[in-house]
C-alpha cells in the first residue's frame, strides 16, 4: 500500500507555503505525484461557475483574486520544481466545492486548519470537507512545516470510521518507528479492549507495521484532550482518527473528538470519514 497521488490545498495567504512544503515532503517520500490545488471566489460573486467570457465584466477585485491565484501557481509551482511529478489546479469557485470535486484525482490530501484573515474571500470549510471527501485528510495545525510521523497515536474506536482510518493511514505507519493504539473504555471493560487493540495490532503487523503499544484511557472527560496528552507524552508528531458528523437540518453536527481535533490539536491529524 501506498499514496501513489498527494493533492495539497494551497490557501491564497501565508499559510498555503508552509503546506505546500509538507506535502512536497510528503511526496518525496513516497515517490507520489503532487497536485497543487486553489480556489476562490470574490464574497460577493453570485453563486455560479463563472466562465472565462464571464471573467472579463467581473469587478477590480475579482481581476486583482484571479492575478493572485496565479501567483500562488507560480509559488506552489517554483517551490515544488524537485518532484518529479508535479501539477496545479485551481478553480474560480468557492474552496470547499472546488476541493471536493478534485479529490477524485488523489489517494491523500493535505489541508491546513489556520485561514489568513487578511485574504477577504471565503474560507475552505475544513470540517465540511473531511466528511464529503471520501478520501483521507491530513490536517495540519498553525506553525508544522514538517510532518513528524517516525512514533504516530492511533485513536481507536470500533467503527467504521476508525477502521476506514486506520486502513488509510498504512503507508505512514509502514514508515513509522512506533504506533501507540489507544482506546477509550468504560470502567470494567479494559480486558475487553486490549482484545480488540490485540487485533488491530495483528491487523497492521499483517500489513508491516510494528510495533505498537496499547493503552487504554478511561471513558470520562475530555477523551480528544486526553488522546492529545497521551500522543504528546509519547512523542507523536501525529494522530490517526476515524471522523464523525452527520448533517441536522441542513447543518453538520460534529462528534465530540472530531470537534476537538479540528479545532485544537496542536498535532498534524489523519482524519477519514
Amino acid at each position: 500500500m501506498t499514496y501513489a497521488t498527494i493533492m495539497v490545498y494551497v490557501e491564497l495567504g501565508r499559510g498555503g507555503a508552509k503546506h505546500a512544503k509538507l506535502a512536497a515532503d510528503l511526496a518525496s517520500r513516497y515517490e507520489a505525484a503532487l497536485i497543487g490545488m486553489a480556489a476562490a471566489v470574490p464574497t460577493d460573486m453570485p453563486v455560479f461557475q463563472a466562465r472565462p467570457s464571464e471573467i472579463l465584466t467581473l469587478t477590480q477585485d475579482t481581476a486583482r483574486l484571479v492575478s493572485r491565484l496565479g501567483d500562488t501557481k507560480v509559488q506552489f509551482l517554483a517551490g515544488t520544481r524537485e518532484i518529479p511529478r508535479v501539477s496545479w489546479r485551481e478553480g474560480f469557485d468557492f474552496p470547499t466545492e472546488a476541493l471536493l470535486r478534485e479529490a477524485r484525482a488523489a489517494d491523500l490530501i493535505v489541508i491546513g486548519r489556520e485561514h489568513d484573515p487578511t485574504v477577504a474571500v471565503p474560507s475552505l470549510d475544513t470540517a465540511r470537507f473531511i466528511l464529503q471527501a471520501g478520501r483521507p485528510v491530513l490536517l495540519v495545525p498553525p506553525g508544522i512545516e514538517y510532518l513528524q510521523a517516525s512514533r504516530v497515536l492511533v485513536g481507536w474506536k470500533d467503527t467504521r470510521e476508525s477502521r476506514h482510518a486506520v486502513r488509510e493511514a498504512v503507508p505512514l505507519l509502514q514508515k513509522s518507528k512506533e504506533v501507540i493504539l489507544v482506546e477509550a473504555c468504560a470502567k470494567g471493560e479494559e480486558n475487553t479492549t486490549l482484545e480488540r487493540l490485540r487485533d488491530v495490532e495483528g491487523y497492521l503487523g499483517r500489513h508491516g507495521v510494528g510495533p505498537c503499544t496499547k493503552y487504554y484511557i478511561n471513558d470520562i472527560g475530555d477523551t480528544a484532550a486526553e488522546l492529545i496528552r497521551v500522543a504528546q507524552d509519547e512523542g507523536a508528531g501525529l494522530i490517526v482518527a476515524g471522523a464523525y458528523g452527520h448533517t441536522r437540518l441542513g447543518e453538520w453536527a460534529f462528534g465530540g473528538v472530531t470537534r476537538e481535533l479540528l479545532s485544537n490539536s496542536p498535532l498534524c491529524c489523519l482524519l477519514s470519514h
